[in-house]
């Protein structure tokens, strides 16, 4: 009987070691798996840290691009502020003849407004006669503005010459308006500048109704209105 029982115990352990080893050989398996799992997480993660790195250098470059700078400047502006100096230069050489020596313009070193997301392009009047203080062009009056505009349309009109080394010639301005705003010295100082320009061999139209004009052009198209419509005629000088 006792060995009838030791041999019922035997067999019951050898199935548990063959259950046993069965199961040794199945954990192995997952562990040899889940180890080669670990090298590829590992790989993975190294990508992850190289392609984090990138993202983190590629999106500095684009906060200071779209203009998340101190100065709030993005790459467009920061290049259109390269080629805007240019025309600033020239336009200044104009306007301080225009102005009798007292302003000139320059770039604002920081967005004017505190409700602008960007700057770089934001332009600035230093005033010669109160020290070259500097402030915006809208505290310019009407005829200040008119002779800043006319000014600037000048010097971009030289900087595109200059670009294209002669080849582009901007030999043509209409101006519309704005001569009204102007006393009879700035209205001088005007006209001197714009009849230099003919001088120089371009063509310059003037859309006014200030019959002052009359005297200073001699070649003009008049337009009248009357009861039965409006007249037209040149008048050559």
């Amino acid at each position: 009987q006792d060995l009838q029982e030791i041999r019922e115990a035997h067999k019951t352990a050898r199935g548990k070691v063959d259950n046993a080893i069965k199961e040794e050989s199945r954990i192995q398996e997952q562990l040899t798996q889940l180890n080669r799992w670990l090298i590829d997480v590992q790989k993975i993660k190294g990508q992850i840290e190289v392609e984090q790195n990138r993202l983190e250098s590629l999106g500095k470059i684009s906060d200071v691009a779209n203009g998340k700078n101190p100065r709030q400047i993005s790459f467009q502006r920061f290049v259109l502020a390269a080629k805007f100096e240019d025309v600033l230069r020239q336009t200044s050489v104009r306007l301080q003849t225009m102005s009798s020596g007292r302003y000139f313009l320059k770039l604002a070193d920081s967005p004017i407004s505190r409700y602008q997301r960007s700057g770089g392009l934001d332009l600035e009047v230093v005033d010669t006669h109160t020290g070259e203080t500097t402030r915006t062009v809208g505290t310019f009056s009407g005829g200040e503005g008119f002779l800043a505009s006319l000014a600037l349309a000048l010097g971009l009109a030289d900087v595109v010459t200059a670009y294209s080394g002669g080849g582009i010639k901007l030999d043509t301005i209409f101006i519309d308006e704005g001569f009204g705003s102007l006393d009879s010295e700035r209205l001088d100082i005007a006209m001197r500048a714009l009849l230099k320009l003919r001088q120089e061999g371009r063509l310059v139209g003037i859309i006014s109704h200030v019959d002052s004009l009359r005297q200073i052009i001699d070649t003009r198209l008049e337009i009248n209105a009357g009861a039965n419509g409006s007249t037209a005629r040149f008048i050559l000088g």
